[in-house]
């Protein structure tokens, strides 16, 4: 390949990415359009997601899953980040005896 061919090729390439860039703006075209709205679903369903992840980690930690739920929808981020850096509760175990 010479170096007029892969100049060639590069500006075809550059020129079919920028087409679909363009076209359906899949990326912004300064730092100042990347905006986060507290009202888009993405958000919300970001957040549903994170609070019933936390719910998990809370139960297999020996926690109240409801509890975490419900701490996670004012904290989020925070209450996964306690949930990990607390040490798991000891429940006694139940003596089976037949």
């Amino acid at each position: 390949m010479t170096a007029a061919s892969a100049v060639t090729l590069y500006r075809q390439w550059h020129l079919a990415a920028h087409s679909l860039y363009s076209n359906y703006e899949l990326h912004p075209r300064s730092t100042g359009d990347i905006k986060v709205d507290p009202k888009s679903n993405e958000f919300v369903v970001g957040w549903g997601t994170l609070m019933l992840i936390n719910a998990g980690l809370a139960q297999s930690k020996g926690r109240s899953g409801l509890n975490w739920f419900i701490l996670s929808l004012a904290l989020g981020p925070v209450a996964t980040f306690l949930i990990v850096v607390l040490d798991p509760i000891a429940r006694p175990h139940a003596d089976h005896r037949t």
